[in-house]
């Protein structure tokens, strides 16, 4: 496997910007007749396939609410695009941007968030970076995360 990645990051006042690109290649043996240009991968209990070689790229723009808010510690507001390119012959451009906000309450940390992808997993695709058919147009899903962190 060989991987290399830039990052960077930038916060001004209540705003950070932060950039990255990965690239990204891993050499698979694979049974005589079994595909080598695809990893399985799991999140969530559930199984996807993602290109074995290629690019990512991702941009995110945070905002740290400056309000002091009675009961809620923190509320920060973010945009994040990212993009995965497979490399390989049966490789497809994948996207995603998450738009939300999340906020901390005592022990309560929630994420609210609108997911849109295209040939993405996540939001409801058949996996990432990869031309294998299933739904590739543009699908969406609301996500709503509730935590206790104590």
């Amino acid at each position: 496997m060989n991987a290399f990645a830039v990052h960077m990051r930038h916060t001004q006042n209540d705003i950070k910007v932060e950039l990255q690109y990965i690239d990204y290649e891993y050499n698979l043996e694979a049974p005589e007749g079994q595909a080598d240009d695809r990893l399985a991968l799991s999140s969530f209990t559930f199984p996807f396939l993602a290109a074995a070689n290629g690019q990512t790229y991702s941009a995110n723009l945070i905002y740290s609410v400056p309000y002091d808010f009675d009961h809620i510690e923190s509320l920060t507001c973010y945009s994040e695009f990212s993009l995965a390119k497979g490399e390989d012959a049966s490789g497809k451009n994948s996207s995603q941007w998450v738009n939300g906000c999340s906020l901390g309450w005592d022990k309560l940390f929630m994420y609210v968030d609108s997911i849109r992808g295209k040939n993405m997993w996540f939001s409801g695709g058949p996996g990432i970076g990869l031309d294998i058919g299933g739904l590739q147009d543009t699908t969406h899903r609301l996500n709503i995360n509730l935590g206790i962190y104590f």
